[in-house]
């Protein structure tokens, strides 16, 4: 993901005429279920997934969205969703 992260950041720096707003979304799939990793502690919203009817695309409806500006911002709401994400125990033999 670092990776991913820094070559967004370059593309941005190596083209300054354009400007960019950068939004991050972070969801798990767990037993079928879709859950918004960005959500408060305790906060939970129904999910969907979709199509856009026109421009044909899948979308999760009711992802949070948090707009970011450095790689900072990202990192710290990878490490939010990383605290919500589901452990569970997996059967050993």
């Amino acid at each position: 993901i670092q990776h991913a992260v820094d070559d967004i950041f370059s593309s941005i720096k190596d083209t300054p005429e354009k400007v960019y707003e950068l939004r991050v979304s972070y969801m798990e799939i767990y037993n079928e279920t879709l859950k918004d990793l960005l959500c408060e502690p305790g906060q939970t919203r129904q999910l969907s997934i979709q199509t856009h009817p026109v421009l044909k695309e899948v979308f999760v409806n009711g992802l949070n969205e948090e707009e970011v500006q450095t790689h900072e911002d990202i990192l710290k709401l990878m490490e939010k969703g990383g605290k919500n994400r589901t452990v569970g125990r997996t059967n050993s033999k």
